[in-house]
């Protein structure tokens, strides 16, 4: 059966030892990231980072799992429903960025099942998705 997603839904995904809770796209974050993707496809690397960028703010909603220099939790700012320029930027300097933002890319063409690896062309190791309807 079909699922349907809202943009109030949270997706809940897991990437390695880190849980993130995600919000679909709207139509016009879809069109804002395609965008994008589109310049980068031609290989220029600030339109890169610019998708990176918003595929990550435009999706995380919640994260688990991630701990600051200082040892304690990292926290989440918002600015309204979008995180924080400052928050996206701390997310892009980790070790699990490239798969983060190949799951929160994924969204533009809905809620996948799992993400494919482009080298492999497998599923992403360490990614999995808890695709259950949850409302918020």
């Amino acid at each position: 059966m079909a699922i349907a997603y809202s943009t109030k839904d949270r997706i809940g995904v897991k990437i390695d030892d880190i849980e993130i809770k995600l919000s679909p796209l709207s139509y016009l974050q879809k069109a804002e990231l395609q965008a994008e993707l589109m310049t980068a496809s031609t290989g220029d690397m600030a339109s890169i980072m610019k998708a990176a960028f918003k595929a990550l703010k435009f999706t995380i909603k919640e994260i688990s799992g991630i701990k600051d220099p200082q040892g304690h939790d990292l926290k989440l700012d918002f600015e309204g429903d979008l995180l924080s320029d400052d928050c996206v930027n701390t997310l892009l300097n980790m070790e699990q960025t490239t798969k983060m933002v190949a799951v929160c890319s994924a969204l533009i063409e809905g809620v996948p099942e799992h993400i494919m690896d482009p080298s492999t062309n497998e599923p992403l190791e360490g990614v999995t998705f808890n695709t259950g309807k949850k409302q918020i």
